[in-house]
C-alpha cells in the first residue's frame, strides 16, 4: 500500500483515487467481517494493490474468528498482544481477546486512512518507550487531518477521526459504514 501511495513516474495517487482505495478496502474487509473473521493485523503492510489499484488483504494469520468462546479456544491467550502497534486499536492492547470485535479492525482502518490521506501516521510512535506509546494509543487525539492539508478539512477530518475513536462505541459500527461516509 505504501508503494502505491507514493505513486510511480507519473506521480502520488490524487486525492479521490487514494479515497476510492480505502472504500475498497473497506469493501475487503468488510466482506471477511460478515464471514465472522477479525482481522487482527491491518496495516499497509498487509494490503497489496494490484495493477488494477485494487486493494487485496493479505496476511490472515492472526484472525481469529468473530463469535468464537474464547474460554474454550486456543485460538489467543489472555494478555497477548496480537498486532502491529501502532495500528492496534485501544482495546486490543488490553490483550483480552474477549473484548475485540470487527471494530478493532475498524481502528486500523482508520489509521491506515489517516496515513493515506495525511502521509505521515497518525501518532509519532517511533522511539517512544513502549509504555509511553501504549499509554498514546489509548489517551493521545492524533492532530486533524486537516492541520497536514487544508483539503482535507470538513467530511474527511470528521470520518478519519471517527474511525480512529478511543472509545470503540464511537466508531463506525462496521468497514461498510465508514465506506458508505467516504
Amino acid at each position: 500500500l505504501h508503494e502505491w501511495a507514493r505513486g510511480s513516474e507519473t506521480g502520488a495517487p490524487a486525492l479521490r483515487e487514494r479515497v476510492e482505495l480505502m472504500i475498497a478496502l473497506c469493501d475487503a474487509v468488510h466482506h471477511a467481517h460478515q464471514r465472522g473473521l477479525i482481522h487482527r493485523d491491518l496495516k499497509p503492510g498487509n494490503v497489496l494493490v494490484d495493477r488494477g489499484g485494487r486493494p487485496r488483504v493479505l496476511d490472515f494469520g492472526v484472525a481469529r474468528p468473530a463469535d468464537v468462546d474464547l474460554g474454550t479456544s486456543l485460538v489467543t491467550t489472555h494478555g497477548e498482544l496480537v498486532g502491529t502497534l501502532a495500528y492496534m486499536s485501544p482495546e486490543q492492547l488490553a490483550g483480552d481477546p474477549n473484548d475485540l470485535d470487527t471494530r478493532s479492525d475498524i481502528y486500523a482502518l482508520g489509521v491506515i486512512l489517516y496515513e493515506l490521506l495525511a502521509g505521515r501516521a497518525p501518532l509519532d510512535l517511533g522511539k517512544r518507550p513502549l509504555e509511553d506509546a501504549l499509554r498514546a494509543i489509548r489517551e493521545d487525539d492524533p492532530p486533524p487531518l486537516a492541520q497536514h492539508d487544508a483539503q482535507l478539512a470538513g467530511d474527511l477530518t470528521v470520518i478519519a477521526a471517527k474511525a480512529m475513536a478511543k472509545d470503540r462505541q464511537e466508531r463506525y459500527a462496521s468497514a461498510n459504514g465508514l465506506a458508505m461516509d467516504l
